[in-house]
């Protein structure tokens, strides 16, 4: 009679057991669905929100950032127009002077652009008195270099204009001196110096910078 007794009991508790187990089981696999569907939300809500963020951005950039055009160099036509003889009707002696020169360096006549620069090398005795000889090969890339700087203000330039001009005495004789302003094609004026005085080789560029 006991051992029948003992056996119930024994099978009740088991099966409380059991129960509580699978309880237990089934609560905790609830509550990680639960937790997966909180993230999911969570997650739903954050990736929302980037995207959200992300059009917003866009938006801003594009209505912040504007492209500007990019201006193209002038063409040998545009040049040869800037620098026509036309321009020399109004200009005085000195003014013609530099007006030539940029039209040697506008057209890349390194002979008449020699011609107009007054030498300033080693040799004491023709300095500011004689222009640059294009037999010689040193002064040759003197010359060269020089009509390639001036020829780059003038491709970068829709026009230029002669601003200033004063005239000045000093013991190694009187000078010209004037302000060229070259127009850039985009925003901005270059604007240069020049200074021209007579010598027994002519009028001649005796400084620009």
């Amino acid at each position: 009679m006991k051992s029948i007794y003992y056996s119930i009991v024994s099978i009740f508790l088991t099966s409380l057991v059991l129960n509580s187990c699978q309880n237990a089981s089934n609560s905790e696999k609830n509550k990680d669905e639960t937790v997966k569907e909180i993230n999911n939300k969570d997650q739903s809500k954050v990736v929302l929100a980037i995207d959200s963020n992300a059009i917003n951005v866009v938006k801003r950039n594009n209505t912040d950032y504007k492209v500007t055009k990019e201006e193209t160099p002038a063409t040998a036509e545009e040049i040869s127009q800037m620098v026509s003889s036309e321009k020399s009707a109004t200009l005085n002696e000195y003014q013609k002077v530099v007006q030539q020169f940029f039209k040697a360096c506008g057209e890349k006549d390194y002979n008449a652009a020699a011609s107009l620069l007054a030498y300033n090398g080693k040799d004491v005795k023709r300095k500011n008195k004689d222009h640059y000889d294009m037999r010689v090969p040193n002064e040759i890339q003197i010359v060269k270099s020089t009509v390639a700087v001036v020829y780059g203000f003038l491709q970068e330039s829709k026009n230029y204009e002669f601003i200033t001009f004063d005239e000045k005495s000093s013991v190694n004789g009187t000078f010209g001196m004037m302000e060229v302003s070259f127009f850039k094609k985009g925003l901005g004026i270059n604007r240069r110096q020049f200074a021209v005085t007579d010598t027994p080789k002519g009028m001649l560029i005796v400084d620009m910078r």
